[in-house]
């Protein structure tokens, strides 16, 4: 009985300093919105093999490709959303709403006009830039 008592012990102790293994931020994964009326937006969000997080934003035109960007600096810092899109010098800062399934934002263009987004999460799994 000692030895199942210390086994548990341990094993919870470890769950307990580990749960970054098991929790990973709500915001991974695809999201989709459409871009001034016009462009089919889809932005993703993972953890690289470098636990680091990484993302893409891809923008179409019916079934043209116009956009295809890394993303950089992705944060979620006192409850603001950001991330950089460096191939087009611009920011995006935004909010989730309260049970992740809506992303809402505007992109500052380096004019400094600024454009709203609203992105749904869905339920397709993200396709990684390098795959």
């Amino acid at each position: 009985m000692k030895k199942f008592y210390l086994l548990l012990m341990g094993a919870m102790l470890f769950l307990l300093t580990n749960n970054n293994i098991f929790c990973q931020p709500a915001y991974l994964g695809l999201w989709q919105g459409a871009f001034m009326n016009d462009f089919d937006v889809e932005v993703a969000f993972s953890i690289n093999s470098q636990e680091q997080l990484d993302g893409y934003i891809k923008m179409m035109n019916g079934t043209n490709v116009i956009q295809n960007d890394k993303l950089s600096e992705i944060q979620l810092i006192d409850g603001e959303f950001s991330f950089y899109i460096a191939d087009k010098g611009t920011p995006f800062k935004g909010n989730f709403n309260d049970n992740f399934t809506t992303l809402s934002g505007e992109f500052i263009f380096p004019d400094d006009s600024k454009n709203a987004i609203e992105l749904k999460r869905s339920l397709s799994k993200a396709k990684l830039a390098d795959e």
